[in-house]
């Protein structure tokens, strides 16, 4: 972003030292877009305004955008396994993931961050997903795409590479700061939402009791547990299917999550899928603007349900997010990449991108291959990377908020 503007900067004001624009750049970033729009428009005047709205428009304008904050397996890449055997055996990915931070072979757990500008112009962060890594995940890209905060969370399953990260949530809840025995302290404006199946939050409070809204039934209980700095959470249980809601939620109840729901104005479709035997995960999908289709998220798989194959076959797919565990060996909770590429061929969604790799891909050998053998069957497919952002080819269609 700062070398793009720099660039311009430079040709515009003719600088004879390329540090000059760059130092220009990297203030212009820093600024607020109101600040940054005036500070442009005062150091362009020559353009008209021009190049200074060009400029805001193209990097600073709030737009609608896909960002993959992991693409890896549970286990990730670098595999602790690599890193911890014999080195005579050393694994040429696990090795280029440890040497080079920026390779693409170097993956999170899978994890999603769907950016959007509300009816409101307000600029809105939905997660999928939270898992192990998520941490690194903020630390890698959130000042890089200068994200600022989430407003929602939605979860697919409940598995460790899925929500592990969730006690994570407290630093990145949007916070204001109130005055507290005369110090100022962050406190969350509002309870950020989550959403999951009824089964996923079942599971939650077992797992994280003290992220549940609670009060303390007696004195004594307060005594014996402290008020703590944890996120506020507000939960959200996906609805089932009408009759067929579960007195006690399991794997299974999850399939009945089909009813559309309200995040932020995004409209999000519960896609159930087996993810492994009876085990039931989700997957998602949500519209696009001007015909353009559905942009579909289907991150841990091993089979389709039959309802959610035939309502997939009947959509109009531009994106697709898929899984993918190993090149060529079956797994008993994953789709391999020949599965992958039968689902491609059956659905053709516009442009796809698969998810979930292990060590066993090599970005840099693996991806040409993929790419070139579907191209002959006039599809787009990729295999996506720690840090992948799609934009500017879709807009998000919103739905107002219930109030």
């Amino acid at each position: 972003m700062e070398r793009w503007i720099s660039a311009r900067l430079a040709h515009e004001l003719q600088f004879e030292q390329p540090e000059d624009a760059a130092q220009l750049a990297r203030h212009a970033a820093s600024l607020s877009e109101a600040e940054r729009e005036e500070y442009l428009r005062e150091l362009l005047p020559a353009a008209g305004g021009d190049l200074a709205a060009a400029i805001q428009q193209k990097f600073f304008t709030a737009k609608d955008r896909i960002l993959m904050l992991g693409v890896g397996s549970s286990t990730c890449t670098p595999s602790l396994s690599c890193l911890s055997w014999d080195r005579t055996k050393e694994c040429k990915v696990c090795f280029d993931a440890v040497q080079n931070p920026e390779s693409r072979n170097r993956r999170n757990n899978v994890s999603m961050l769907i950016t959007f500008t509300d009816h409101l112009q307000n600029e809105k962060h939905i997660l999928i997903d939270c898992g192990k890594t998520f941490r690194l995940a903020v630390e890698r890209f959130f000042p890089k795409f200068h994200i600022d905060g989430l407003d929602a969370l939605v979860l697919t399953h409940e598995h460790a590479d899925a929500f592990l990260g969730i006690d994570d949530l407290r630093d990145v809840q949007r916070c204001g700061i109130v005055m507290q025995d005369g110090i100022e302290q962050k406190q969350p404006l509002n309870p950020l939402p989550i959403f999951c199946s009824q089964y996923v939050l079942q599971q939650a409070e077992k797992t994280f009791p003290y992220l549940m809204p609670r009060k303390p039934q007696s004195e004594e209980e307060a005594r014996a547990n402290p008020k703590r700095y944890v996120a506020l959470l507000e939960w959200n249980a996906i609805a089932e299917s009408k009759g067929s809601e579960s007195v006690v939620p399991d794997t299974a109840s999850i399939a009945q999550c089909r009813t559309p729901f309200n995040v932020q104005g995004l409209l999000f479709h519960p896609l159930p899928v087996y993810h492994g035997g009876e085990y039931v995960s989700l997957g998602f999908a949500f519209k696009l603007q001007d015909d353009a289709g559905f942009f579909v998220y289907l991150s841990d798989m091993s089979a389709f349900l039959p309802e959610t194959e035939a309502r997939l076959k009947a959509m109009k797919i531009h994106t697709l997010i898929l899984d993918c565990l190993f090149i060529e060996r079956a797994h008993n909770t994953h789709i391999n990449l020949p599965q992958a590429k039968d689902i491609v061929r059956m659905l053709k969604p516009r442009h796809t991108y698969f998810v979930g790799m292990t060590h066993e891909f090599d970005y840099y050998e693996e991806n040409p291959k993929i790419v070139n053998e579907m191209a002959k069957e006039g599809l787009h497919v990729e295999l996506a990377y720690d840090g992948l952002c799609l934009e500017h080819s879709f807009r998000f269609e919103l739905e107002p908020l219930e109030i």
